[in-house]
């Protein structure tokens, strides 16, 4: 889901924070990460979804990002538990 400033916002059980978090900062596509993180849910999006998701690189808050003047919360940087 995405918030106010258009940054998608996960929220994830102890076992989904693991996972998500080990792919913390990888080359990896949006897609990967649901799959990775959530393959429950790969079933319920659709196939046109999918192939865009595979193709859109993910965007990590980098965890320096305060030298470039940017401000980050944990949450921000690790999905949050249920």
């Amino acid at each position: 889901m995405k918030d106010k400033s258009g940054h998608f916002k996960m929220t994830a059980n102890d076992e989904q924070l693991e996972r998500l978090n080990s792919l913390q900062g990888k080359n990896v596509s949006y897609g990967e990460v649901i799959r990775t993180v959530y393959p429950e849910a790969v079933k319920s999006i659709p196939a046109e979804v999918l192939e865009n998701m595979d193709n859109t690189p993910m965007q990590w808050i980098a965890k320096d990002a305060a030298q470039f003047g940017i401000t980050t919360t944990q949450s921000q940087l690790n999905a949050t538990r249920d």
